[in-house]
């Protein structure tokens, strides 16, 4: 029931992605289903971020990977092999990809986020993907440590106010913290 109050349709992905452009903003969504990622391949997004619960849905991204985008792939709750699989799967359909360590506890604790599986996946896959942080945690230690392993994408969920209705508000950067974790990178 959660999940149904946060859906948008077609109508408002158009308009959400006519002003990302005119904000010159990357517009990028998470689709869950085939269907949805048609949708977005259709709005001409420039690349699919996998959610973490898909990491090993080789169905879904396959049918993603036939779209030739880079993809983001977040990894939380995911085994090692899983994600090699996984990994694997995408580099032989030619995927440009980011894999993105991540814990998916919502706020994650410090010593819960695990830094160090960045480095684990650096020696698995060498140079084939760039790698990345998926950042749940209320603190600004991570989002620099992360930098200084080498990451090329940081992720933080972001709102205008930590109090609106949904799952994510209470643990999101509002603008002033955003602007900070921007700068300490």
């Amino acid at each position: 029931e959660l999940l149904k109050t946060q859906e948008i349709s077609k109508e408002m992905h158009i308009k959400l992605v006519e002003y990302c452009n005119k904000k010159e903003i990357i517009f990028l969504s998470t689709p869950y289903d085939e269907k949805s990622s048609d949708l977005l391949n259709d709005l001409d997004i420039s690349a699919f971020k996998i959610a973490s619960t898909d990491t090993n849905n080789h169905k879904l991204l396959t049918h993603i990977a036939k779209k030739n985008k880079p993809m983001i792939l977040s990894t939380a709750m995911s085994k090692e092999e899983e994600v090699k699989e996984s990994v694997d799967l995408l580099l032989k359909n030619n995927v440009d990809l980011v894999l993105m360590q991540c814990t998916g506890s919502y706020p994650t604790k410090l010593e819960d986020s695990n830094l160090n599986v960045i480095k684990t996946y650096r020696k698995l896959f060498n140079d084939k993907c760039l790698y990345g942080y998926s950042d749940h945690t209320e603190s600004y230690i991570n989002p620099v440590a992360a930098s200084t392993m080498g990451i090329s994408m940081y992720e933080k969920h972001f709102t205008l106010d930590k109090k609106l209705p949904g799952p994510d508000h209470r643990m999101s950067l509002n603008p002033n913290e955003l602007k900070r974790t921007i700068k300490l990178i």
